[in-house]
């Protein structure tokens, strides 16, 4: 069973900022870390969220808001499982930004997150929104974790028994 590790912080509080930070200090330590983050950018009076693979390749539109309902792209989704799951074996770490409303509705990242909660023995880290916490972890029946606030990459290592 996998480690697991949740990031938590408001919704725009810096959680893709501070997991972009934290993977160069695990890749100086030599960890081999993998999974992908999830960068957004303002698109009018929404915002488009991107799926960006750690191991470097094409960045893809996952979601975009602003709209009458949020869209989202199931082939991006699909295009992350598959690339995480050709990494997982060779990876001490897997991140994933980040698991949110669309995961509560059985979409999304849910597959993968299933998936790895079942299979992947290293260790497990999931950006989540404050708020939506509790229900991420009872979603995923997931009753061992370390939950953090977003801290320095030292501090975090430290809390996080890394």
């Amino acid at each position: 069973m996998a480690h697991i590790i949740i990031i938590k912080s408001e919704i725009n509080g810096g959680k893709t900022s501070f997991l972009r930070r934290l993977v160069k200090v695990l890749r100086a330590r030599k960890l081999r870390v993998s999974g992908f983050l999830a960068p957004k950018k303002k698109a009018g009076s929404g915002r488009t969220y991107y799926i960006e693979p750690l191991g470097g390749g094409r960045r893809l539109k996952a979601v975009e808001t602003g709209l009458s309902r949020p869209k989202a792209f199931p082939a991006a989704f699909r295009f992350a499982e598959k690339k995480v799951f050709r990494e997982a074996g060779k990876s001490d770490l897997i991140m994933i930004d980040e698991a949110g409303p669309l995961e509560l509705k059985g979409k999304g990242h849910c597959r993968l997150l299933k998936k790895l909660l079942k299979s992947f023995r290293g260790t497990l880290i999931v950006a989540v929104r404050k708020e939506l916490v509790k229900a991420v972890l009872r979603k995923f029946g997931i009753k061992k974790s370390v939950v953090v606030k977003k801290l320095s990459p030292g501090e975090f290592l430290k809390k996080a028994g890394l």
